[in-house]
């Protein structure tokens, strides 16, 4: 049975990274007439339905960029270059659920038999499919030719990010590195790579890839064996800590047995508050976001009065042509999402005005009233942000860790539509809905929430199991009371 882990991996390897359904398509050659068609719907879909489209760039910007690459599109072009182009132009939006994607790999391509961990501007192996060899820890210093930085500059003008955060994109390709590799770089099935181990000197080494097929079997035979639950809670009598461990916001499911979150947070809740522990932990720094009504429920726990999330849910429009048209929605789904929809219009927007979210939030009846402290990373982001962004707005925690993923300010999500490009295939996600947090809206712009404790993991620290940002907590809480006892 596939674990948790290995079903999110190729979630993300499916979802977000750039991969054609139909693998005939991923190099065929396209001419500048079907490019420049698909092009022009592809813009037309954003202009006309994306609210967030000129948050972080202008829209002179936009619109220089939709020019200057419709231009570029005067000659042969394969459905991957396209895509190649397309994903270039969309970063610059800064909304993290806006992509294009779709590309499978076909038989004859072959994958880098590991995954990476990024620090900084250097790429070490951090998951080796070959039993009989061991890279891991490796620095990568070049592949067939290629300088590692230069790959990594690459990858991060593909990778879609929140505003000008660029933690969640590097996240994402400590998992998708190897697919992104095959798809700019087409692999062949003897790869040379230059690497450093500890300790050595520089070398070269010749590899062989794997094939898809082949790479998950062997993933899956070595790393895909996690059954961890999304909640997890342990403690610590002798600080009279909790530890609460919330690696998404959404239920899940492990050997066959659902979980609800609901339920199992407030079990969670009621056994720390009757603990009687005065210090919480709580580490939403792993695996991305989730659904936002749960980072409500959750944020209940922490607040004495009732607190409004969102400030506002906009819409570009209510009426959707060129992006309906090409869209994957059904009518049925199309007009149930219309008839769903509360939307008001106003003299430059359309808001939503049915959302919970947009009404106040109660306390619960179970409230922690001791001192909370929130551990992020760069993989905080949708709507695990959201909650970042709510606490450090709150003032509910100390807050300890790795810029958030997800914007601070809010995010462009949900009630996507999925356009499919008629010639090349190529597919773009288009969300509706723009978020504004209830927030100052004088900090953080572009930017997502900053921890007053800047601590990071290190490479060496995921090697070793180490976990440095609860270990400051646990120093932090020591100290201080070191310090109530000698007052």
């Amino acid at each position: 049975m596939q674990s948790a882990t290995y079903k999110k991996l190729l979630l993300m390897i499916l979802i977000l990274s750039g991969f054609l359904l139909r693998a005939q398509n991923k190099l065929e050659i396209l001419t500048p007439s079907e490019l420049k068609e698909d092009f022009r719907i592809f813009r037309t879909s954003l202009e006309e339905a994306h609210p967030g489209l000129y948050w972080f760039t202008t829209k002179a910007e936009m619109d220089h960029l939709f020019d200057s690459t419709y231009a570029e599109l005067d000659h042969e072009m394969s459905g991957l270059d396209f895509w190649v182009t397309l994903s270039k132009l969309t970063t610059h939006i800064g909304c993290l659920h806006t992509h294009v994607y779709g590309f499978k790999f076909s038989e004859d391509q072959f994958l880098l038999p590991f995954t990476v961990h990024i620090e900084g501007q250097k790429t070490y192996i951090h998951q080796d499919l070959v039993k009989d060899r061991n890279l891991v820890g490796a620095e990568i210093l070049a592949i067939n030719g290629r300088p590692a930085s230069e790959i990594l500059h690459t990858f991060l003008k593909l990778v879609p990010h929140d505003g000008y955060v660029t933690g969640f994109s590097r996240w994402l390709l400590n998992y998708q590195y190897t697919f992104y590799h095959a798809d700019v770089f087409r692999n062949e099935s003897s790869i040379n790579l230059e690497i450093k181990l500890p300790n050595q000197a520089p070398e070269t080494i010749t590899i062989e890839g794997y094939k898809f097929d082949h790479w998950q079997k062997k993933w899956r035979q070595q790393f895909g064996n996690n059954h961890e639950d999304v909640i997890q809670l342990k403690f610590v009598p002798e600080s009279s800590t909790a530890i609460l461990k919330v690696a998404r916001l959404g239920n899940w499911k492990v050997d066959g047995k659902k979980y609800r979150f609901k339920k199992v947070i407030k079990e969670k809740m009621g056994q720390i508050i009757a603990s009687g522990s005065k210090n919480l932990i709580l580490d939403i720094g792993d695996q991305g976001g989730g659904n936002e009504k749960y980072g409500m429920q959750l944020l209940s726990y922490f607040i004495d009065e009732p607190y409004t999330p969102y400030r506002a849910i906009e819409f570009k429009t209510n009426r959707y042509k060129t992006s309906k048209k090409y869209s994957n929605t059904s009518w049925y789904e199309y007009h149930a999402l219309k008839t769903l929809l509360r939307i008001k219009k106003t003299d430059s927007t359309y808001l939503l005005q049915n959302f919970k979210g947009l009404k106040p939030t109660k306390p619960s009846p179970l409230q922690f009233k001791g001192d909370m402290y929130l551990l992020t990373s760069g993989s905080t982001a949708s709507a695990t942000s959201d909650f970042a962004a709510w606490v450090h707005h709150l003032k509910l925690a100390t807050t300890i860790g790795e810029e958030t993923g997800g914007g601070y300010q809010g995010n462009t999500s949900n009630w996507e539509f999925t356009i499919t490009l008629p010639h090349s295939k190529a597919r773009l996600l288009l969300p509706l809905a723009r978020y504004f947090n209830n927030v100052d809206d004088g900090i953080f712009f572009g930017r997502g929430m900053i921890p007053e404790h800047i601590v990071k993991h290190t490479f060496e620290d995921r090697l070793k199991g180490h976990d440095p940002q609860l270990e400051f907590a646990l120093e932090l809480i020591q100290n201080k009371a070191k310090e109530n006892r000698n007052d």
